[in-house]
């Protein structure tokens, strides 16, 4: 399978149960990251970004920071950019539980990301380890067919 075809696969299987190998979440990533950006900067591109206008208000009053950001928080580019970003949420979710499933964790382990500093490392690590070998608790080895018959004596 090639990378689309992984990202096309995370993408349509809004679903936590199974397994999810480390090419497939990692496709999805690269996929998501590259859709997400490049809308952003056509919409940069067709929309423009007023960046003028900020650097006028942040002259005009420097102590309004809350206004100041809403003129580009508030753009077309980046409402469009954040819209993109929440369709791929879900999924993108979907997909890290599965990976986590992988090897052999609950979806549970996702929430360690909402602890400061340390939770999205040990997410991380999670993702960057290889899955177990064989059918675990969540289902079948996604890479069962490419291990040769001898690969656990």
């Amino acid at each position: 399978m090639n990378g689309f075809g992984y990202f096309s696969k995370a993408f349509k299987t809004w679903n936590f149960r199974g397994r999810a190998r480390r090419r497939e979440y990692w496709y999805y990533v690269l996929f998501q990251f590259l859709i997400v950006n490049g809308l952003y900067v056509l919409a940069i591109a067709v929309f423009g970004l007023p960046v003028i206008e900020y650097m006028e208000a942040v002259r005009n009053n420097p102590n309004d920071m809350v206004n100041n950001m809403l003129i580009l928080y508030g753009s077309t580019p980046f409402i469009i950019n954040q819209i993109v970003a929440l369709i791929f949420l879900i999924p993108g979710i979907c997909v890290y539980v599965r990976r986590l499933h992988d090897t052999g964790r609950s979806g549970w382990w996702f929430f360690i990301n909402f602890i400061p500093l340390i939770g999205p490392i040990v997410g991380l690590v999670f993702l960057l380890l290889d899955g177990n070998i064989g059918t675990n608790k969540y289902g079948e080895d996604p890479k069962q067919n490419e291990y040769p018959a001898n690969a656990h004596e």
